[in-house]
């Protein structure tokens, strides 16, 4: 996997690492913080014809899938819950590809309790050192009902664990 696909499935944490149990809080229009460390637990790379990458060294390419699942606990990587707060999904599909990075699309679910906050068909820029613009949360489901926010996302180290920082405005 080349050093954008090593980039993009770490970033895919960033997207599907994004809730624990803390919900909307305040009146309509009011931003809630929330704070998470996202354990990696799968993540898979295809090329475009649907066979799995196992190269460290391919080239990433246009029509690329990354799909990955984590658990999730409240706080940072340094300081944390004990107990997982919410688990998740994401399926990524690069769109373009350059020397610098590359775009894609991006489907998202995490579940949080009976609720789901939801990345659904979001656009995402990869940088080949593995950063990524903010993820766009742009729906959800029970307390997470139309739900609109960002995720930010640092790695930790050469894992595929990240600390994540969600911004979520209540509808």
């Amino acid at each position: 996997m080349s050093a954008l696909s090593r980039g993009l499935a770490g970033g895919i944490v960033a997207l599907v690492s994004t809730v624990g149990v803390v919900g909307f809080a305040g009146p309509a229009g009011a931003a809630t913080t929330l704070r998470f460390y996202s354990v990696s637990q799968q993540q898979a790379a295809y090329d475009p014809s649907g066979q799995t990458i196992t190269s460290q060294n391919s080239a990433a390419q246009v029509g690329d899938r990354f799909e990955s699942t984590h658990i999730d606990f409240s706080g940072t990587h340094k300081h944390h819950s004990s107990s997982i707060s919410a688990s998740d999904h994401l399926l990524c599909q690069l769109l373009t590809v350059s020397s610098t990075g590359g775009t894609g699309v991006c489907d998202g679910q995490i579940a949080v309790g009976g609720a789901l906050l939801l990345a659904e068909h979001v656009a995402v820029t990869f940088a080949a050192n593995g950063s990524l613009s903010p993820i766009p949360i742009n729906g959800g489901t029970g307390p997470y009902r139309g739900a609109r926010g960002t995720v930010r996302s640092v790695g930790i180290g050469s894992s595929s664990n990240a600390d994540l920082t969600i911004t979520l405005t209540k509808p």
